[in-house]
């Protein structure tokens, strides 16, 4: 690796972790660096990904436990409903040629771009809770890990608050457990395949831990929303990125 690329790795995994923390979608900051910077294949990228989901899991849970708020019991034995969707999204992503991965991707992104600009404040009333299908949301959550990963926080997020609970607190660290789960039982499968560049998966894994170490200590007393512009303007550029990466 060279200077520059360890760069833009600590640049892109600073901001993917402080954004997918609070929000979502930022995992194509990384995907953006591990291409354009380090020369990866999109396989390869993809895979690579993986080892910055669990820092970033694993520093947001450290972040809530400095500001005295655990991940419940119960969320564990939730993200264990994570696992078979996540096998079978490695599976798909090893398997499936590189368009309909960025089919999936653009379709996320668009999802994404369409969540964010209908956005509206959380109401404790608004919907009332579906846990008959939760256990379906959580399998799903998993699949998009393994598979695609980015804005597995979005889809996690709208899963438990249908499911599980209104308060945004609750679900961010409840989303921790799933996003640790699954993403180490989907690191395993890629190692096990050799789709996982080490080096530059490390170097933005600790860069993307930090910021989602602050960013939750920070999101206990602020929330999220103020990172919305943020995730708007990724969103868009990426939609472009990908739009351009399709023409024949």
């Amino acid at each position: 690796m060279t200077a520059a690329a360890v760069f833009w790795l600590v640049l892109a995994g600073l901001g993917m972790g402080t954004i997918n923390n609070l929000a979502g979608a930022a995992g194509v900051l990384g995907l953006i660096a591990f291409e354009a910077a380090c020369g990866l294949s999109p396989e390869l990228a993809n895979g690579s990904l993986r080892l910055a989901a669990i820092a970033i899991g694993l520093c947001g849970w450290l972040g809530f436990h400095t500001r005295g708020v655990r991940i419940p019991a119960r969320a564990w034995r939730l993200a264990l409903w994570t696992v078979p969707g996540a096998l079978l999204g490695v599976a798909l992503a090893l398997r499936l040629p590189l368009w309909m991965y960025r089919s999936y991707l653009l379709a996320v992104m668009l999802g994404v771009l369409w969540q964010q600009l209908r956005h509206r404040a959380p109401s404790q009333t608004a919907l009332p809770p579906r846990r008959d299908l939760l256990a379906f949301g959580l399998i799903v959550v998993g699949l998009h890990m393994g598979f695609v990963q980015v804005g597995v926080g979005l889809v996690a997020i709208l899963v438990l608050s249908r499911g599980v609970s209104r308060d945004l607190v609750e679900v961010n660290t409840t989303k921790m457990a799933l996003v640790i789960v699954s993403s180490i039982v989907s690191t395993l499968e890629f190692t096990r395949s050799g789709a996982i560049a080490w080096a530059e998966g490390s170097v933005l894994a600790v860069a993307a831990g930090a910021g989602s170490f602050w960013a939750s200590r920070w999101s206990v007393a602020k929330g999220h929303g103020a990172v919305r512009a943020v995730v708007l303007t990724i969103t868009v550029l990426v939609i472009a990125r990908l739009l351009w990466q399709m023409i024949p």
